[in-house]
């Protein structure tokens, strides 16, 4: 570059930057540069250059250098000045906005805070009510725990109640059946007696029919027909009198007996005890066989004779002057005119009959087979089974197989498992033991177990100390496999 003023010539490098003034100038002819543009020249020098107006201001050339140092310093820092000022503006507008911002999103934060508070408001009571509400509920629900308590209470009790009612079932079920079968007996006799009744009651009607036939009663009329319930009223009656009779008669009967029997005793010099019907009687001598029979008649004959003779008077009664009864007066009230002259009836006439005359002073008659059984010799063909020998060793070297028994354990609560039951068992000492659920009748309200255990155990199983209260124990004698199958 060359000063746009000067003649001559040289190199690019005539201009230079004064370094006091900062003013660019040639180095030849020392004029300002003519041209408008700033002029910089990039000189890497080391020399210090002044125009030379400055050197002539200019003493030492150290007190230059410090200046030009100074303002160099002063320079740098007026630059670091702006920088830093131009920083802090940029900051300050930055921080202006922010602030503006900041304002913006307080009054945002305000409007919330007080929505909040608004719906604090809200929520808190919305709390309280909540919370009365829980309260109400808690009550609600510690009623309805104390109610539940109270039903299980109920539940168990009806349970306890559903099963003793089950049990007592069953017991008046098999009551019912006994009866049952009792009732069956007694209708099958009360049939048969009443055949017999109403067959001897056809017998009487027709002959009572009969002897009106033969006897007819010009004078009877339409009132004084004796219809067929009349006529069992008045049978009732007569058999009354009768038993009446013949155990008067069978009572005499057996005191007359018994008189001449302890009469021929003492003649025969026989010990006390009744002839009739008796060994002693059969194995004494003919001769006195023969008299007692001839003296002593049985009376059997002679109350079968009274017998027919009151069942033929009956029969010839005078239906004529029998007066007509009425059926809702009681029989033991009612007369009967009979043809024959009666014993009037006692106040008691529906007393029992006394069965038991006679038993003390006749025996039975024994039968030929009878009197050889002592001769019999008893024949038992069922031998006897040897005692089972066990062994005992627990150290020989051969190992045995032991004989497994089970036992049927019913009536444990619904509850219970199969591995209760083994830690039952294992707590008592009872180890090597297989448990099976069986079959239960009612499986909600208990259950069922069979226990498989060596003969070893089978005692130890079924004390009874080892079971609770209400459990029946018995040996499960059915096939197991069976069992099983079913519970499939």
């Amino acid at each position: 570059m060359k000063c746009s003023g000067c003649s001559l010539e040289g190199d690019k490098y005539t201009l230079f930057n004064c370094d006091s003034c900062g003013i660019t100038k040639c180095k030849e002819c020392g004029n300002f540069t003519a041209s408008e543009e700033k002029c910089f020249a990039l000189l890497k020098r080391k020399v210090i250059l002044y125009c030379p107006q400055c050197r002539e201001d200019t003493g030492n050339i150290d007190t230059l250098m410090q200046k030009n140092r100074k303002l160099k310093q002063e320079i740098n820092i007026l630059k670091e000045n702006k920088t830093s000022h131009q920083k802090i503006c940029d900051e300050n507008s930055a921080m202006i906005k922010t602030a503006e911002d900041m304002k913006t999103y307080i009054i945002s934060l305000e409007e919330k805070i007080k929505n909040l508070q608004k719906d604090s408001k809200t929520n808190e009571q919305q709390n309280i009510e909540y919370n009365v509400k829980l309260k109400q509920k808690d009550s609600e629900n510690n009623n309805l725990l104390a109610k539940i308590d109270q039903l299980k209470d109920t539940l168990e009790k009806t349970q306890l109640k559903y099963r003793n009612t089950q049990d007592e079932c069953d017991k008046l079920k098999e009551k019912n059946d006994n009866l049952e079968v009792m009732n069956a007996e007694k209708q099958k006799q009360i049939n048969a007696l009443n055949g017999k009744n109403k067959e001897e009651m056809h017998l009487h009607i027709e002959n009572c029919s009969e002897t009106k036939q033969l006897n007819p009663s010009p004078s009877a009329n339409q009132n004084d027909i004796i219809t067929n319930d009349q006529l069992k009223i008045i049978f009732r009656n007569l058999q009354v009198n009768l038993d009446k009779q013949i155990e008067e008669k069978l009572q005499k009967l057996s005191d007359s007996l018994d008189k001449k029997i302890s009469n021929l005793k003492k003649q025969l010099n026989l010990p006390l005890k009744p002839i009739l019907f008796s060994e002693a009687t059969k194995n004494s001598e003919k001769s006195n066989s023969i008299e007692i029979k001839e003296n002593v008649q049985i009376p059997e004959n002679s109350i079968l004779q009274d017998q027919r003779q009151l069942m033929h008077d009956i029969i010839n009664l005078d239906i004529q002057n029998v007066k007509p009864v009425n059926p809702k007066i009681d029989t033991g009230k009612s007369k009967v005119n009979t043809k024959t002259s009666l014993n009037k009836a006692k106040d008691h006439t529906n007393r029992e009959s006394n069965t038991n005359y006679g038993i003390k002073s006749i025996e039975t008659q024994q039968t030929h087979i009878e009197k050889k059984e002592e001769d019999f010799k008893i024949i038992k063909h069922k031998k006897k089974r040897h005692p089972e020998i066990i062994g005992n060793n627990k150290n020989s070297a051969l190992k045995g197989v032991q004989k497994m028994v089970s036992v049927y354990i019913s009536r444990i609560d619904a509850n219970s498992t199969v591995e209760s039951i083994r830690k039952h068992l294992l707590e008592n000492g009872i180890k090597q033991v297989e448990i099976q659920l069986g079959y239960s009748k009612y499986p909600d309200i208990y259950k069922s177990y069979i226990i498989t255990a060596p003969s070893s155990l089978h005692e130890n199983i079924k004390k009874p100390e080892l079971w609770p209260e209400g459990t029946s124990i018995s040996n499960f004698l059915y096939n197991l496999a069976k069992s099983r199958e079913r519970l499939k």
